[in-house]
């Protein structure tokens, strides 16, 4: 087989191992106002809290907003309206989610993204309101650290209060870098697969 044949497998095998793996990331199944879980849909996750708000009944918020958008059960959220952080030791792209304001119209959610030296690499910034679900679509791509913030707002009479947001249906996705040894066996496969078949072709 000839060295560019070679090579061009081994770019190939490359290009599939460390192929993105795409998740749509939902907090079904989680508990009711507790933390999410570090490695939960293979990422860490800092502040973020997970929420059932109507199987709780939680009284008219944004929490409610999301869960019925997304029809979910779960929904997650800052604690405290402090900010929250999702971090990965390898690099992921986080594409868009559904958000509201929790308690206050007008809520100003900023995201932060930053690489693997802790760079800021891409900012976006979303003005929230209680009652209407709104996609975002940042598009942020091979990052490992995304800040979520949120300040302002009024709040419409609601009976609860704070800078809280609620976030549901996060479409993300984590690309894992295979090892040396990994993409070798694999283009060493694909090298035996198309030697044998060019026997195949001559028998």
């Amino acid at each position: 087989m000839s060295l560019r044949l070679r090579a061009g497998l081994a770019a190939l095998a490359l290009a599939l191992a460390a192929a993105p793996v795409k998740a749509q990331i939902t907090f079904e199944g989680l508990v009711h106002t507790a933390a999410v879980p570090n490695g939960y849909a293979g990422l860490s996750w800092s502040n973020m809290f997970s929420a059932a708000p109507i199987l709780n009944g939680i009284p008219s918020s944004g929490y409610i907003t999301v869960a019925t958008a997304t029809a979910s059960d779960f929904v997650a959220f800052n604690a405290n309206g402090t900010p929250a952080e999702i971090t990965s030791a390898s690099p992921f792209n986080f594409t868009s989610a559904i958000v509201a304001a929790a308690w206050n119209n007008g809520l100003t959610l900023r995201l932060s993204a930053f690489d693997a030296s802790n760079v800021l690499v891409g900012n976006a910034s979303y003005t929230l309101n209680v009652f209407t679900a709104q996609t975002i679509m940042p598009n942020f791509v091979g990052i490992y650290r995304l800040r979520f913030e949120t300040s302002g707002g009024t709040n419409p009479g609601l009976s609860g209060s704070g800078t809280q947001f609620a976030i549901d249906n996060i479409n993300a996705s984590t690309q894992v870098v295979p090892e040396p040894g990994t993409v070798a066996l694999f283009a060493t496969g694909l090298v035996g697969l198309v030697a044998a078949r060019r026997r195949a072709a001559r028998a």
